[in-house]
């Protein structure tokens, strides 16, 4: 239907770990061993699996999963790949790319996705896996939850290795809350050490500087290269936005009196936006 976009997989069955909702999508290409032990090319997503209805204040924690391209279309990997702990029973927002022959991960961990009145208690941990899916190595803190990043996008150029981050958004424009920015980070080899990237990341764009459509802050991020010979040294950052909070009751009287339809009733609204790096 040229209307509607085709699901990749089903949804899954109401007693599986992730019946609630696939978050958070990561496409990677990469390389695996087929049964014949050759190596073969490889493309997957990972994502983030929930089977609780709510996706804030959690009663079931949510775990990393990935589905893979084969023959017969996308198939889904029938249980998570990697879950939580006992004090941080949430992984979330799982950052992949293949590199060296392995696949290397940052994902998030917090013991709950914040309600309204919580602010957002978040760490990043770095592992890697030969196969990407099973014998992750122990995983090693990257961002403290005094960094705040939610969020870390790794990106292999032709020079070295980037990194775009971000912190959970203020879905609901509370006052004192994380600052919101997209911050940018560089290391000249792939490295799950924090000291071997940039010691302060940079921030890129201020959301609290920006238009209303942006200022509650950014999820979702990620950053690719430009592909034309005329790009060199070109990034592209794509990003989901969180508009400032607005008042749905006053926007909709105004719209009505100009005879357009009033937006969708609903606690917060998103955008997708994107912008431009230059060496």
């Amino acid at each position: 239907h040229p209307k509607k976009a085709l699901p990749l997989v089903q949804q899954p069955n109401k007693n599986e770990w992730d019946s609630c909702g696939l978050h958070e999508p990561c496409f990677v290409s990469g390389v695996k061993m087929n049964n014949r032990g050759q190596r073969v090319p490889c493309r997957r997503i990972y994502y983030t699996g929930r089977s609780t209805r709510s996706p804030l204040r959690n009663k079931r924690p949510f775990s990393i999963g990935l589905i893979e391209l084969t023959t017969n279309g996308w198939k889904r990997y029938s249980r998570p790949i990697i879950t939580g702990t006992e004090i941080a029973p949430n992984v979330c927002a799982p950052k992949v790319i293949f590199s060296n022959g392995k696949w290397h991960m940052w994902y998030a961990i917090t013991p709950e996705e914040p309600p309204k009145k919580n602010k957002p208690r978040y760490e990043v941990y770095y592992t890697q896996s030969e196969n990407g899916i099973n014998n992750w190595t122990n995983p090693k803190l990257f961002f403290t939850r005094e960094d705040g990043f939610t969020h870390a996008y790794p990106l292999r150029t032709q020079k070295s290795y980037e990194m775009i981050v971000s912190r959970s958004g203020n879905l609901f424009g509370k006052s004192g809350y994380p600052q919101q920015n997209l911050w940018h980070l560089k290391a000249s080899k792939l490295s799950g050490e924090r000291t071997d990237w940039t010691r302060e990341p940079m921030s890129i764009i201020e959301a609290d500087k920006g238009d209303p459509w942006y200022q509650g802050g950014f999820f979702g991020s990620s950053i690719c290269e430009g592909d034309s010979v005329t790009e060199t040294g070109v990034r592209y950052v794509f990003f989901s936005s969180i508009h400032e909070p607005i008042n749905w009751f006053s926007i909709s009287i105004a719209r009505l009196k100009t005879l357009k339809k009033p937006p969708v009733p609903a606690p917060f609204y998103f955008s997708l936006g994107f912008f431009r790096i230059d060496d």
